[in-house]
């Protein structure tokens, strides 16, 4: 896998430079991962401040052309959407997860009893109804809108 920078661009707004390379490869495209790795060694930038923004290939081409990102701190990367960033810094994998939890011991049962429902919980309920903002049906009819627009008409 070999890297070429082909533009480098300064950009004091967002505080950063930017760099478009071509990365030359054989067989497969390589993985976001690896294209990265690379890029941070060719760049001597630190991991933590470069954002690989995209890369893609040609059809049938053995190599492919991207962007990537170096900010000068912390502070700037504010402006990369949420799912740049979670594909620069994937958090740790399910499969990472599930073995550290079966490393680590299992908490034991204490021998505290469990709280018992009190008595408000274990009441029954009354045939009361709650709502009270419920209003009562009036004994007069509401009046038709449609009634009332022809009623008008006929006046006229």
């Amino acid at each position: 896998m070999n890297i070429e920078i082909i533009e480098e661009r300064d950009n004091p707004l967002l505080k950063r430079k930017e760099y478009d390379f071509i990365i030359s490869f054989e067989g497969i495209t390589p993985s976001r991962a690896d294209v990265r790795k690379k890029l941070l060694s060719v760049l001597s930038s630190d991991s933590k401040l470069t954002i690989l923004d995209s890369y893609s290939t040609e059809y049938g081409m053995n190599s492919a052309k991207g962007l990537v990102k170096v900010y000068f701190d912390a502070e700037s990367m504010r402006v990369e959407p949420k799912h740049r960033l979670a594909r620069n810094f994937p958090k740790e994998s399910k499969d990472e997860v599930k073995k550290e939890s079966k490393d680590e011991p299992k908490a034991e049962p204490t021998d505290e009893p469990k709280a018992e429902p009190t008595d408000e919980s274990k009441a029954e309920p009354t045939d009361e109804p709650k709502d009270e903002s419920k209003a009562e049906p009036t004994d007069e009819p509401k009046a038709d809108s449609t009634e009332e627009v022809k009623a008008e008409s006929k006046e006229d």
